[in-house]
């Protein structure tokens, strides 16, 4: 193997070192699985934490804000987008039970405060 592959090799080994295998989304709403709603306006998520169950949960992101906002939550594979005015759900199966960061992807809105906890539980 050449030893520029090598080195591109062990790269993308240790940028992926801290990854977690990603839950089951599903791109609708899980049947009679509790919801938890997360709101974004402009450089913020309300509330600033949230708490769901590990076996199935709704996330929804609702924007009431003038921007285009995300939920990105990579150890868990959540990636929400929703245009100003839009709500949009996903279920979530088989969550690993830790506390994840979580954060709007857009370019600048992490680093102006766009960022929460996701406490994933019982």
């Amino acid at each position: 193997m050449p030893r520029s592959s090598i080195l591109i090799l062990a790269i993308a080994m240790l940028a992926c070192g801290s990854c977690a295998p990603p839950a089951t989304a599903a791109p609708t709403p899980i049947a009679g699985a509790p919801e938890v709603v997360v709101v974004a306006t402009e450089m913020r998520f309300t509330p600033g934490q949230i708490k769901v169950p590990a076996a199935a949960v709704n996330v929804t992101l609702k924007n009431e804000g003038s921007l285009p906002h995300d939920l990105t939550v990579p150890t868990l594979g959540v990636y929400i987008v929703a245009q100003p005015g839009q709500s949009v759900t996903v279920g979530l199966r088989d969550l690993p039970k830790a506390t994840q960061a979580g954060w709007c992807g857009i370019q600048g809105h992490r680093a102006a405060g766009m960022q929460m906890d996701v406490f994933v539980g019982e």
